[in-house]
């Protein structure tokens, strides 16, 4: 069997950073879940990773850029302010904020 690596004073303070009040079955129950959860950890520690190199992102990255286009600004105004719910002078009217 695995050494157990979550003690009752461990438990004590993760229980206190966490501000959880457990009962003593909770409490067994998430002492060996933690156990299990190092356990597989420190199994990921065994596997060799020389010459593999560390992945940022597993999708290319890539730029999506566009031309600008000139449009003229009377039509994209109009197109904009039909959006807003109340308007005045080509602008959205909110409500003030302090």
């Amino acid at each position: 069997m695995v050494e157990r690596k979550i003690d009752n004073n461990m438990m004590n303070r993760i229980e206190n950073l966490s501000k959880l009040s457990l009962t003593e079955e909770e409490r067994a129950k998430a002492m060996k879940e933690m156990d299990k959860i190092l356990e597989y950890v420190s199994k990921l520690n065994e596997i060799d990773t020389d010459g593999v190199e560390p992945l940022v992102n597993v999708l290319p990255i890539n730029n999506v850029l566009r031309e600008d286009e000139v449009v003229e600004e009377d039509e994209a105004v109009e197109r904009t302010i039909v959006n807003g719910p109340v308007t005045k002078d080509n602008m959205f009217v909110v409500p003030k904020t302090v």
